[in-house]
């Protein structure tokens, strides 16, 4: 664990960060994209792999109730604050400066922001895990299964946090290619961890307490990798001032992320609410490949995002502008081929892997397929106006529209 340092003894400049040249922004993007992609298909084949098994280990509505919980439990990041990824937009705005105390204030900052709304997620963690079974509709006889899982769910999301702080710090120094192949070992560590689980037959409980040990694991390796690649990664007091705007800046990711959630993630929620633990299994499965997609479109934007920080950063407004036309163009491609093949192969894929009475028909189908071109142009601007650190305009327009 880094140490803290106090700001009234640090040096007022330390040149200990090059300033990268124009030409290895391209360079880094397409590293970091490389090990992003790595990492997502280690996990996409790990889930590949793992889902025909965790369908008959658990049966159909069990497996429903699961996905639930992991949307619900995704919900906390409500009550966090999201100071993690705060920290990566103001490092990757800030870097080219080689202010280095001032970013070590800003992971204290991220830390800070972190332990003032600890007690938030904790009530918050509670109310889910008590009322977890009313929310699934599960009978009393999984009551309990259910809440532990539920609460297991909720620690390796309070560990997401831990994975996520020195991650942002290496993104955001656009610096996430030297964690290359890291993620996809653990990807790979955590699908052993569960299909041990379900080999001897934990169920919910064995699999959400797999995924805590893949999480812990991840968080050391992760402190170690920052510490290793960033020079200057330690944690330093803010001061107020600095507190304050770092906070703001939190608060309005944070309802950014809200209003994403609303609008993108509660259809699964939603559909468990009104509809059978069942129908959502049908409905999580043939809404699979569009959903990995995203990630997939995701990763390419999140990689070209420090550099897009950084060169609005630098005042470049023409050069910012440039590139995000060449981003929209090129999501428009990918879209369009991405969801011809979904329309045209989702059916035959999911006979293939599960069976086709997990199919949930062509106009859902299609209309899966709308929400996914959706997704990706509405993460595309976001990431570019998440750069400029001016969130309150998107969040509100979000919220009004």
């Amino acid at each position: 664990m880094p140490c803290l340092e106090s700001t009234r003894y640090a040096p007022t400049r330390v040149a200990e960060l090059p300033l990268a040249p124009e030409s290895s922004l391209t360079r880094r993007a397409f590293l970091t994209a490389v090990a992003s992609f790595l990492d997502y298909s280690a996990k996409i084949g790990v889930s590949l792999f793992l889902t025909p098994f965790l369908v008959d280990g658990l049966g159909r509505s069990l497996f429903g109730v699961w996905e639930v919980l992991v949307r619900l439990v995704g919900y906390l990041s409500i009550a966090d604050g999201r100071p993690t990824d705060a920290l990566r937009l103001v490092i990757a705005n800030k870097h080219a400066s080689q202010n280095v105390p001032m970013m070590r204030r800003a992971v204290g900052s991220a830390l800070m922001t972190w332990f003032l709304l600890c007690p938030v997620i904790a009530a918050a963690g509670a109310v889910l895990v008590w009322s977890s079974p009313a929310l699934t509709k599960v009978g009393l006889e999984h009551a309990a299964v259910v809440r532990l899982a539920c609460a297991l769910a909720v620690v390796n999301f309070l560990l997401g946090n831990a994975i996520a702080l020195p991650e942002s710090v290496l993104l955001g120094m656009n610096l996430g290619h030297k964690r290359m192949g890291l993620r996809a070992s653990l990807n790979v560590v955590s699908g052993l961890l569960v299909g041990a689980a379900l080999y001897f037959g934990l169920g919910l409980v064995g699999i959400a307490g797999a995924q805590v040990a893949a999480s812990a694991i991840a968080a050391v390796v992760m402190w170690f990798v920052a510490k290793r690649c960033v020079a200057w990664f330690r944690v330093a007091m803010p001061s107020w001032p600095e507190m304050r705007s770092f906070f703001g800046l939190s608060v309005w990711k944070f309802a950014g992320d809200l209003v994403a959630k609303l609008l993108l993630a509660s259809d699964v929620v939603i559909l468990g609410l009104l509809s059978t633990t069942a129908m959502v299994t049908t409905y999580v499965l043939t809404g699979y490949a569009c959903s990995a997609l995203v990630g997939v479109f995701t990763l390419g934007l999140g990689a070209m995002a420090p550099g897009m920080g950084g060169v609005i950063g630098e005042g470049k407004y023409a050069k910012a502008a440039a590139l995000r036309e060449e981003i929209t163009a090129l999501n428009w491609i990918c879209v369009g081929v991405c969801g011809s093949a979904v329309l045209l192969w989702n059916r035959s894929f999911l006979q293939l892997w599960v069976g086709a009475q997990n199919y949930a028909g062509a106009y859902v189908n299609a209309l899966i397929v709308v929400m996914m071109a959706q997704t990706v142009f509405i993460r595309s601007d976001s990431y570019v106006i998440d750069a400029t650190l001016r969130l309150s305009a998107r969040v509100l327009i979000s919220t009004v529209g």
